[in-house]
């Protein structure tokens, strides 16, 4: 019994420390963007459209199109897709001279049918490349032509840098936030990019030739789309690639039902990935002889920090307690390895990225910030999150 235990928490100590030394890699080689945006790859900007899935945005779609109307060159253009609204979306899109189409099927819920019914709709006037936006990001100086260009020299997905923004005055909670996600979306992506290996899409500031785009199979109700079109354009030979140079904002809701929802959204479908994504990659990995979908799933096998936290520390006191009671000692000194790895990456990525985001006084909050998150995770196993739900706006009671 004891051998058997010993062998179980070997393996287990085993994948935790793999977990953390992808972690750490990442980390370690990932360096800042600094200067200007790099000149233009093309002669000429190929003709973009910057495409909008807007599913009762009445609140706040103007203010997203006049300041991108800023941003705009002269052959690009926006089209906004007006989804399962029950406001006036459309309406207040339209009111500032943009082009807009409606869909209606409720049957058929997600950002993913939305943005495959723009794609058919453009297939009428094809551009070059599409630039994909939710409707409350603020887009960069430069941002649109610098990614449109490089999609379309490259022939390849192409992801502008994509942060949530703290609030003036924030809580520790949105400001641990913002820093997971600066290390998912900044420092990771960079690692990944110093070693020539694709980068995650993040679900807004993407660029795509429109001949890639088209016939992706992007029409899902997948709750994370983006992380999904990611993985299978990789296996389609089109790995995308991280410009940090430009940028994309957005901030997280005010509205208490909002965060809860988006973050269950996005952790649930994170995992759900994992399970479903990881042996697939690998397996594709081996069949077609291509190392780069294996680093995509040692990538993706990365659970969200909140939850490596968590495997560490329940980790760390099981293997503590089997060496107490005569086990092996070897998990518990792989698990340490692990926790070590950990924080060299954590305090890395905060150096890095996150020291503008919070302070080293505050990230104290850590432990009872990620204790707050283990009843989602225990809602995982219990009643995971299966259905795409838009994230509730500051300025509404919940979403649907």
């Amino acid at each position: 019994m004891l051998f058997l235990l010993n062998s179980l928490f070997v393996i287990a100590g085993g994948v935790i420390l793999l977990m953390t030394a992808i972690l750490s890699i990442e980390i370690a080689l990932a360096k800042k963007a600094h200067g200007q945006t790099e000149p233009a790859e093309t002669g000429q900007h190929p003709a973009t459209v910057v495409l909008i899935p807007a599913h009762n945005e009445e609140g706040q779609i103007g203010a997203t199109l006049n300041h991108l109307k800023a941003r705009l060159g002269s052959a690009d253009r926006i089209l906004v897709v007006a989804d399962n609204c029950s406001d006036k979306t459309a309406i207040a899109a339209r009111a500032g001279g943009t082009t807009v189409i409606e869909r209606h099927d409720l049957e058929k819920r997600g950002k993913g049918y939305a943005l495959q019914y723009g794609l058919d709709y453009l297939a009428e006037d094809p551009p070059d490349v599409v630039f994909v936006l939710d409707a409350d990001c603020l887009v960069g100086p430069n941002t649109i032509r610098t990614l449109a260009d490089k999609a379309a020299a490259r022939n390849l997905p192409v992801q502008a840098l994509n942060l949530m923004e703290a609030r003036s005055g924030a809580g520790i909670g949105e400001k641990l936030s913002a820093f997971a996600f600066a290390v998912k979306n900044w420092a990771r992506p960079k690692g990944l990019g110093r070693m020539g290996l694709p980068c995650p899409l993040t679900g807004t500031g993407m660029a795509f030739p429109y001949a890639m785009i088209r016939n992706a199979g992007i029409g899902t109700g997948h709750i994370v789309e983006d992380m999904k079109l990611g993985i299978d354009l990789a296996l389609a030979g089109y790995p995308a690639r991280l410009e940090d140079s430009v940028k994309i904002t957005s901030s997280f809701p005010t509205n208490s039902e909002g965060r809860a929802s988006q973050r269950r959204r996005w952790e649930h479908g994170h995992l759900s990935m994992i399970m479903g994504s990881v042996p697939r990659l690998i397996g594709e990995s081996i069949r077609l002889g291509r190392p780069s979908l294996f680093a995509v799933a040692l990538d993706l096998m990365i659970p969200p920090l909140s939850l490596l936290v968590i495997l560490l520390v329940t980790a760390l006191v099981a293997a503590g307690a089997l060496a107490v009671f005569g086990g092996s000692p070897l998990p518990l000194g792989i698990v340490v390895a692990a926790c070590l790895l950990a924080a060299f990456s954590l305090t890395r990525g905060w150096l890095l990225f996150g020291r503008d985001i919070i302070t080293a006084r505050e990230l104290l909050s850590i432990p009872a910030y990620v204790a707050g998150k283990l009843p989602l995770y225990f809602d995982f196993i219990r009643r995971r999150e299966r259905q795409w739900v838009r994230t509730a706006r500051d300025d509404e009671n919940g979403g649907r």
